[in-house]
């Protein structure tokens, strides 16, 4: 599904235009990704939590020479649905 599926599916569902649910998808990715960033668990009722991941620095292997590279420390974001979500996709 593309982002103008989606919105044109919410729009359909809640009965506001695309424009608006365009912008409150904009303002939801921000908030959430500020949210994110300053290491704050986000939840959205019925959909899920995202939160900061963060990967140590480790060791790893160069597959063509299978010399050993060092991989920096990174972040990133972990999702985890809703009980209310798994239980829709498992009926």
């Amino acid at each position: 599904m593309t982002n103008k599926e989606l919105i044109a599916g919410i729009a359909n569902e809640s009965g506001l235009t695309q424009v608006d649910v365009a912008k409150v998808m904009d303002a939801l990715a921000k908030v959430v990704a500020e949210g994110v960033a300053k290491n704050d668990k986000i939840v959205v009722q019925g959909l899920g939590s995202f939160e900061l991941k963060e990967k140590p620095e480790r060791i790893g292997r160069n597959p063509q020479t299978g010399a050993e590279i060092k991989i920096a420390a990174s972040k990133g974001v972990g999702f985890k649905a809703t009980k209310s979500l798994k239980d829709f996709l498992n009926a």
